[in-house]
């Protein structure tokens, strides 16, 4: 099964909670990025800060903006919102 989480106590969250106990469940987590080549990347990058159950994910222009440095992710600059809509408005 290929799947990601979508909110806690989803059928992918819990089956990820089984591999737990269940060792016939094999999970692995990567983001998509991590999980495809490098040279499909530019390898220029922007930072966010991941949410959890008490605040929201946000854009951010430093590190030294994050609560947790640890809760800081580098994503790949084609997956920000101005490219994503960029690169699809050129197909109409």
């Amino acid at each position: 099964m290929v799947s990601s989480t979508n909110y806690p106590g989803d059928f992918t969250s819990r089956k990820i909670e089984e591999a737990e106990t269940d060792k016939t469940i094999f999970v692995m987590k990567y983001s998509q990025w991590e999980a495809l080549p490098e040279d499909r990347f530019t390898g220029e990058k922007f930072l966010v800060a991941v949410e959890n159950d008490v605040k929201q994910s946000r854009l951010l222009k430093t590190r030294e903006e994050a609560v947790d440095d640890d809760d800081v992710i580098e994503v790949p600059i084609e997956y920000s919102e101005d490219r994503f809509f960029c690169s699809h408005r050129c197909w109409y």
